[in-house]
């Protein structure tokens, strides 16, 4: 928060957020306003979650306004798989494969919109316990692996700290 002009992250709760354009409820939202970051939450069991997801989008700004570590984010997927762009798209352009065991490459299908969508699922899941499975395969391990740098690099973090988005990397032994 000490990058935005007001110095502070402010939160929101609330009963309800609904999407003018596409008249759809949303969990939260995350928007900049006079250079200050801002979220707003819905009250309820996705809270948490919806926390970290737009939290990530306010780290975004930061990573990538001092690093150059997510130029290349897309590349991290394997080849011939790429966002879709637009937040709706048909299940017929997903791969069950693509989001379970080994071969997962997403979280889930919305992932697969934007890559800030991809980072911001990867830190909500990264954040919450009982999640190990999400981050098995080696796709997800270098993505987890290239956010959590990211964050390091930005925020000029402690080597020596693990933090809790960091809790599924499998790092080899020293």
């Amino acid at each position: 928060a000490f990058g935005t002009k007001n110095r502070h992250l402010t939160v929101s709760l609330v009963r309800d957020v609904l999407d003018e354009t596409n008249r759809e409820h949303l969990p939260g939202k995350q928007y900049w306003h006079q250079e200050s970051a801002y979220i707003t939450l819905v009250m309820g069991e996705e809270l948490e979650r919806s926390f970290y997801h737009q939290l990530c989008h306010i780290i975004d700004t930061r990573v990538m306004g001092t690093t150059s570590i997510y130029d290349d984010w897309a590349d991290l997927n394997p080849d011939g798989i790429d966002y879709t762009n637009r937040y709706h798209f048909s299940q017929t352009e997903t791969i069950d494969a693509w989001f379970s065991g080994d071969s997962r490459i997403f979280i889930d299908p919305y992932s697969m919109s934007f890559p800030r969508e991809d980072r911001a699922r990867i830190l909500e899941y990264a954040m919450m316990p009982g999640n190990s499975e999400m981050f098995a395969s080696e796709t997800m391990q270098k993505k987890l692996a290239t956010l959590c740098d990211g964050i390091r690099q930005a925020f000029d973090l402690d080597d020596t700290t693990t933090y809790l988005w960091e809790q599924y990397l499998i790092t080899p032994e020293k």
